[in-house]
């Protein structure tokens, strides 16, 4: 109790102390505060002031920690998707993590509104006014070769560079941008995008490492779906 004591008469550590719990659970630090303030503080002869300081600083860590604990927990999981206006439909046939938590990339298969599928493709936000990914121009090779989507049965394609729901395509062809020293600028590559909203469908087809002969078994999977 002594030891108690001389830390709740220290506002500082006492301050410190509320944060710090508060941030792991903030509901049962709540009912600490409760119980403790009028229990332990009060029973201080400390001056009524510096027991409303103590009150109100308490107070103060907790609302912090719950806000930080919350826009943590939002941040966690946020998910970028398509446009609610332009929205392809999206299918998700699988999981990007296995239950040993080991991840590999997914893997999409999608239809175009045309055929898109020798343009450069990036990423961009949710309401398409900015692009949040795109490549460098090596990272569109694979073994010396331009990494081109593969065709699949039913006009799906197989993504081969790594693509989501909010893709849009630019100007450039894989050839052309694989030949730039470095990526265009943002500005620039706005202003060479042709589809904001190309894809009429995606799926998400579970793990690329699941795969053993992948175009063969999307296949089979296509014909034993029906999808068309």
């Amino acid at each position: 109790m002594s030891v108690i004591s001389s830390l709740l008469f220290s506002f500082p550590v006492f301050y410190f102390i509320i944060f710090y719990f508060a941030r792991i659970n903030p509901y049962i630090c709540g009912m600490i505060i409760l119980l403790s303030i009028p229990k332990h503080l009060m029973k201080q002869k400390f001056p009524k002031r510096h027991s409303g300081i103590c009150a109100l600083m308490a107070g103060t860590a907790l609302l912090a920690a719950c806000h930080s604990s919350s826009e943590s927990r939002h941040e966690t999981g946020r998910v970028d998707a398509a446009s609610t206006t332009h929205r392809p439909t999206v299918a998700i046939n699988g999981t990007a993590t296995s239950q040993a938590g080991v991840s590999s990339p997914v893997v999409y298969i999608y239809k175009m509104k045309k055929d898109y599928s020798k343009l450069v493709p990036v990423l961009m936000n949710e309401e398409r006014t900015r692009i949040v990914s795109y490549p460098d121009p090596v990272d569109l090779q694979r073994g010396g070769k331009p990494a081109l989507p593969t065709p699949l049965e039913g006009g799906y394609w197989l993504d081969n560079r790594g693509i989501g729901p909010t893709v849009a395509f630019l100007s450039y062809t894989y050839e052309e941008y694989i030949r730039l020293a470095a990526p265009p600028s943002r500005e620039e590559m706005m202003e060479r995008i042709v589809d904001k909203y190309p894809l009429t469908e995606i799926r998400a087809c579970g793990r690329r490492a699941d795969y053993k002969d992948i175009v063969t078994e999307l296949n089979e999977k296509i014909r034993r779906e029906g999808w068309k």
